[in-house]
C-alpha cells in the first residue's frame, strides 16, 4: 500500500511542479512578483520529485513543507488567473490549493500524534524497569 501511495505522491508531485513552472514562466512577464514566486515553488516542487526519486522514500518533514509550499503557490495562482479572468481555471487552482491545505493540516496532525524516536526510547526504557 505505501508503496502505490508513493508512487500517487511522486506523480502528483511531477504534474503540480511541471504547471506551477510552466504557469509561472506564463505569468513572470506581466506579474514579476507573483510569476517568481510561482516559478521558484514549482522549480522546488520538481527538485523535491528528484529527491525522492532518488531516495525511494518521502521525508516526513519535507513532505509537509512541499504541500505547504504547492498550497501558497497554487493559491497565487489562482489570484493571477482570477485577474486574467481565467473564470474555469482559477476555480480548479483554487479547489487545488484547498486540497493542499487540508493535506498539510492531515500531515502536521499525524505527525503531532505520532510518537517520535526519542519517546519510543523512552518508553522502552519504563518497559525494562
Amino acid at each position: 500500500m505505501k508503496n502505490k501511495k508513493h508512487k500517487l505522491e511522486t506523480i502528483q508531485l511531477l504534474i503540480i511542479g511541471f504547471y506551477l513552472t510552466s504557469e509561472g514562466y506564463d505569468i513572470l512577464s506581466e506579474y514579476a512578483l507573483f510569476g517568481g514566486i510561482i516559478l521558484s515553488f514549482g522549480v522546488m516542487l520538481l527538485t523535491y520529485f528528484v529527491y525522492s526519486l532518488i531516495k525511494k522514500r518521502h521525508n516526513k518533514t519535507l513532505n509537509l513543507l512541499v504541500h505547504l509550499f504547492e498550497a501558497v503557490a497554487l493559491l497565487f495562482t489562482a489570484y493571477v488567473l482570477y485577474k486574467e479572468k481565467k473564470l474555469a481555471l482559477q476555480y480548479v487552482t483554487l479547489l487545488a490549493s484547498i486540497g493542499s491545505f487540508i493535506t498539510v493540516i492531515i500531515i502536521f496532525l499525524k505527525q503531532k500524534h505520532s510518537p517520535t524516536i526519542e519517546n519510543k526510547s523512552r518508553m522502552k526504557i519504563r518497559q525494562e524497569h
